[in-house]
């Protein structure tokens, strides 16, 4: 990759042409978070750096030419990477992750309780009301089902779009989350503790 000494923080490969791929970064150059995210369209053997205008944290493409950027903002691009707008503005408080069920309907999560969801690709984002303040880092659409995973080791799970969140708490914050179907999942965080469940 160039530079070879980045820190990349989230990558998308297209599934049914993983010839194409993206991945997010950022650096912090005279007190400001500056973005740096690249593009490939030959599997990775070549990335291109891409003009953007979120620190990146996360990405997802819902088709070759339609994806979110997620970090200090969101950022959407319609044209598979060569343009991008800045659909929210973060600076309030950092996103770390974006999950999309579908096309259109989508959910990020991040710091001091934020929890947005999208019905239009990315174009525009609504704030979920949640009653926790915890710093979320990883979000995860399974069916009619979302998952939320946070610092403070709460998952939080909604089944009716976000309108409602029942919340389960674990011993240990949580960073990362991955479902198979509605029912079995697993989550893992500090202290080498992953737990499953069906």
């Amino acid at each position: 990759l160039n530079p070879p000494n980045r820190n990349y923080y989230g990558v998308w490969f297209d599934s049914t042409n993983p010839s194409i791929g993206y991945a997010v970064s950022w650096y912090i150059a005279a007190f400001d978070y500056i973005p740096y995210a690249i593009h490939t369209s030959n599997g990775g053997s070549t990335f291109t750096p891409m003009q953007t205008f979120c620190a990146g944290q996360d990405i997802w493409f819902t088709n070759w030419y339609t994806g979110v950027i997620v970090g200090n903002g969101i950022n959407q691009t319609t044209d598979g990477g060569n343009t991008w707008a800045v659909t929210h503005n973060g600076n309030s408080s950092a996103t770390n992750s974006v999950h999309f069920k579908d096309a259109m309907n989508g959910y990020s999560c991040g710091l001091n309780g934020k929890i947005r969801k999208t019905s239009d690709g990315g174009a525009s984002w609504t704030q979920v009301n949640v009653t926790s303040s915890d710093d979320y880092y990883d979000v995860f659409v399974s069916g009619n089902k979302t998952f939320v995973v946070g610092f403070d080791g709460e998952v939080l799970s909604s089944s009716d779009n976000g309108s409602t969140w029942v919340s389960y708490p674990v011993p240990s914050s949580l960073y990362s989350i991955f479902f198979l179907d509605n029912n079995n999942g697993w989550f893992c965080g500090s202290s080498g503790r992953t737990y499953y469940t069906n």
